[in-house]
């Protein structure tokens, strides 16, 4: 039974690691847009990433990779913003990272060594909300496609940059019956250390991600928010440091304490020694 589903398991790898040969053969093919109406429409400020194409049929084509660097499937973005993954590939653990290097979206996936590693590092689930974080911010942004990646995404950079914190950019899907963007954050955050940030929108706004926040108060609400909820994330944890440490010290002084307690509590015979009377424990 296990070796079946270790075959199977096999197989289908190997079916995702064809097709990630032919959509990487398929990308080459395609032109870099210098801007696209998607883009347009989510008030896109910065140029699209190089690695980022335009397909035949006028859809933007996001790379998808994989935790290695490696192009493991791609999305496919209309003009009208809807969206869809290739046929046949693999999405589960796939991320794309926006920072400063426009080259491409795979940089910061594997850390760049003899490199100084950045203090924080965001995560989202959409291109478009990632692209208006990074523009608020400047700090580097992984865009997880979903939020059934969000755990898988933040596994990931934890492990890969174990002293940089962790912040989940999550959507704030307020306005459906289940807040799925929120839940899937929160969830993530309570099996690992990293923090949620959600957008805050005021009555009268529309929307649930940060991209609709900046279209809805500006880049400055964007990035006044994330800067704010950062700064409070650190002075909680600098908080709990120091508590731990207060903590340590005053278990240590306790057991010092009850050390001496039971030296005390010891019953002492009177011993000869010498013509004098000593004391001894026992």
């Amino acid at each position: 039974m296990a070796q079946k589903k270790h075959d199977r398991l096999t197989e289908q790898q190997q079916q995702y690691n064809e097709r990630a040969r032919e959509l990487e053969q398929a990308m080459k093919g395609y032109t870099h847009p210098d801007n696209h109406n998607y883009a347009i429409s989510k008030g896109i400020e910065t140029p699209l990433e190089q690695d980022i194409k335009l397909t035949e049929r006028g859809h933007l084509a996001i790379p998808i990779y994989n935790k290695e660097g490696k192009m493991q499937s791609v999305q496919y973005i209309a003009e009208d913003g809807s969206k869809r993954y290739a046929s046949g590939g693999e999405k589960a653990g796939g991320m794309y990272v926006i920072s400063d290097n426009n080259e491409n979206g795979k940089t910061l996936i594997i850390p760049p060594e003899g490199q100084p590693k950045n203090n924080d590092l965001l995560i989202c689930e959409g291109y478009s909300t990632g692209k208006s974080i990074h523009e608020a911010t400047k700090l580097p942004v992984a865009v997880a496609f979903d939020a059934g990646n969000l755990h898988i995404v933040a596994q990931h950079f934890k492990q890969a940059y174990p002293d940089t914190n962790i912040h989940i950019c999550a959507d704030n899907d307020r306005e459906k019956e289940i807040n799925t963007g929120r839940e899937a954050a929160e969830r993530v955050s309570e099996a690992m250390d990293v923090n949620v940030i959600l957008p805050r929108f005021t009555k009268g706004q529309r929307g649930s991600d940060f991209n609709d926040l900046k279209k809805e108060a500006g880049l400055e609400a964007v990035r006044t928010q994330i800067r704010t909820a950062i700064s409070l994330y650190k002075g909680r944890q600098e908080s709990l440091s120091v508590k731990n440490e207060a903590g340590i010290s005053t278990a240590n002084l306790d057991k010092k304490r009850e050390a001496e307690t039971k030296e005390k509590a010891k019953p002492r015979i009177l011993q000869k020694n010498k013509g004098r009377d000593t004391e001894m424990t026992r």
